[in-house]
């Protein structure tokens, strides 16, 4: 018998304005990378290695491949810890909130970490 587990990532982008209001709202696939699959694997069999604690976002024009360890073009200061890590049935969801004039622009690229800086990157 042979089981396969099955990883995929999603971003939702929501911009919005000083009060609140929602610009936009947007959702893409989001690559879980070689790194990540193992990171995952690894949590599975025990917890030496640390949450996944921050996201970043970035302007790389290359796409996504599994072999990537970090963004192409990453946003100078965007690196920034998550406000909520949250599991339910089979998702994990991971939240993260960008201050004004961060990540705002031609973003192209997000990828989520097990570190606050450096780190293996487990999505991009």
């Amino acid at each position: 018998m042979h089981d396969f587990l099955t990883v995929r990532g999603r971003l939702r982008v929501i911009l919005t304005d000083e009060n609140g209001h929602v610009l936009a709202d947007r959702t893409h696939g989001n690559l879980v990378v070689a790194t990540g699959v193992a990171y995952i694997a690894s949590r599975m069999v025990g917890n030496a290695d640390p949450l996944i604690q921050s996201m970043s976002v970035g302007t790389g024009d290359l796409s996504a491949a599994s072999g990537n360890v970090a963004l192409q073009a990453p946003v100078a200061g965007s690196r920034t810890a998550l406000t909520s890590l949250t599991a339910a049935d089979t998702t994990v969801t991971a939240e993260c909130v960008f201050g004004p004039g961060i990540g705002s622009g031609p973003l192209t690229e997000a990828g989520l970490f097990a570190a606050a800086s450096g780190g293996t990157m487990v999505c991009r």
